[in-house]
């Protein structure tokens, strides 16, 4: 017994030693890409460094050519401001700093998939999806807030995990502070929000008042930072945020563009025309299918049925689906915000690669496959007009059901399924 506690102890550690080399490796790759042609720039990227830039000159939150930065939470720039201790460029800082937080993502991310999936291949696929990840590198080739957005999400997602594995208070903090951080990061943040609150509603095993005074503390910790923060914004400038402008597209056009995007995260190149189409409802099939699984998982989380596997595919995924849902609702109705590049879809890569994984290992575990192969076989051996044809007399050998039963149940089960079998007389002489 010792003696394979400690063999298992070895594999988690030399899955550990390869996943930091893998992190290591994706950043280096992230920064030796910036040192080559520079840290890529755009309209927002150059807000946020001149923000941070007017925040060590000591005039406050400025944006470009002295304008208001009220468009963009504040996370981003005070840590552009703050990581070159006051001595190096904010643009400088931009580069490796998302490098850095790139490796630690992998990792998390990672370490989460290595202890939840208890099929090595699928974790070991998992990591490796995330180091190679080229939605997920590109962004943080960019001087965007989106790499610190991402590792702020993964690690309230991780804490909300352990949350519901232990029940521990500590953990629920731990995942508020970390969405916290998120929502200052992006607004769109609030998405954790969004996937949680249900989740914390419908908990099984906790009285409705304690409920109640979580969801409540989970709230204030999450959401108070950025109401004070939009406050803010009101009192100094009359409006919590810059003037959105109005949608530029439908939401089938805005689904459309989804559905081709994360079709070139699996395919790995951006389609168009008629294969463009065929891989985008290949997409579709496949979220609608993680989507069955993600609300199976769901029930199982608050039905208190579940393992760890399947709680995090319900937290993960669950967020992944929200996220998607209200980017989709937001840009086709309220905001004028094009989903081009994969910007906008990127956070929702992790919890959705993450619950693909936690989803299989948890059918593969639990032998659903088995299960259903098994139930057609013994509905056709228990109903006898099954087997009855043009009104002859139809006779079943004993053996035949315990033969196919061997072939598509574990040996365990077998048994059981053949003495069923025999016990209803009209199994041996069917007519």
């Amino acid at each position: 017994m010792r003696a394979a506690r400690n063999a298992a102890g070895r594999r988690v550690d030399g899955f550990t030693l390869a996943l930091a080399a893998l992190s290591v490796l994706g950043a280096g790759l992230v920064l030796a890409r910036e040192v080559t042609y520079g840290v890529g720039l755009t309209w927002d990227a150059l807000t946020y460094i001149s923000t941070a830039e007017s925040l060590l000159a000591g005039d406050g939150f400025t944006s470009l050519y002295g304008g208001r930065y009220h468009w963009h939470p504040p996370l981003y720039p005070l840590l552009l401001a703050g990581a070159g201790f006051g001595a190096v460029n904010p643009y400088a800082v931009a580069g490796p700093l998302n490098a850095l937080i790139f490796g630690l993502t992998i990792f998390v991310a990672g370490r989460l998939a290595l202890r939840l999936v208890r099929n090595s291949l699928l974790a070991a696929w998992a990591c490796v999806g995330l180091a190679l990840s080229l939605p997920l590198a590109a962004a943080a080739t960019q001087a965007l807030s989106e790499p610190l957005f991402i590792l702020c999400v993964t690690l309230s997602l991780l804490y909300s995990v352990r949350y519901f594995e232990a029940g521990r208070r500590s953990a629920l903090l731990w995942a508020a502070v970390f969405a916290a951080l998120a929502f200052l990061t992006r607004y769109t943040g609030i998405t954790l929000i969004l996937a949680m609150a249900p989740l914390l509603l419908l908990q099984r095993g906790v009285a409705l008042p304690e409920k109640a005074r979580r969801l409540g503390g989970y709230l204030a910790i999450a959401g108070l930072p950025v109401a004070g923060w939009l406050g803010w914004n009101y009192l100094a400038y009359g409006q919590i945020r810059g003037q959105q402008a109005p949608p530029w597209d439908s939401l089938g056009e805005v689904l459309q563009k989804y559905l081709s995007d994360l079709a070139g995260w699996l395919l790995l190149y951006q389609p168009d025309g008629a294969g463009g189409m065929a891989a985008a409802a290949l997409t579709a099939l496949a979220l609608a299918a993680l989507a069955g699984v993600v609300a199976a998982a769901w029930f199982k989380l608050v039905r208190n049925a579940g393992g760890g596997t399947w709680i995090g595919c319900a937290v993960f995924g669950g967020f992944g689906m929200v996220y998607l849902v209200f980017l989709a609702v937001t840009q086709a109705f309220l905001a004028g915000t094009a989903p081009l590049g994969d910007r906008h879809l990127i956070a929702a890569y992790i919890p959705l690669l993450l619950a693909a994984v936690m989803a299989l290992d948890g059918i593969f575990a639990d032998g659903a496959i088995k299960k259903l192969l098994s139930t057609p076989f013994n509905q056709l051996f228990n109903r006898t007009f099954i087997l009855k044809w043009g009104g002859g007399k139809t006779y079943l050998p004993d053996d035949f059901g315990n033969f196919v039963c061997c072939l598509v149940v574990p040996q365990r089960d077998a048994e059981r399924s053949r003495r069923q079998l025999c016990q209803c007389p009209r199994n041996r002489r069917l007519g």
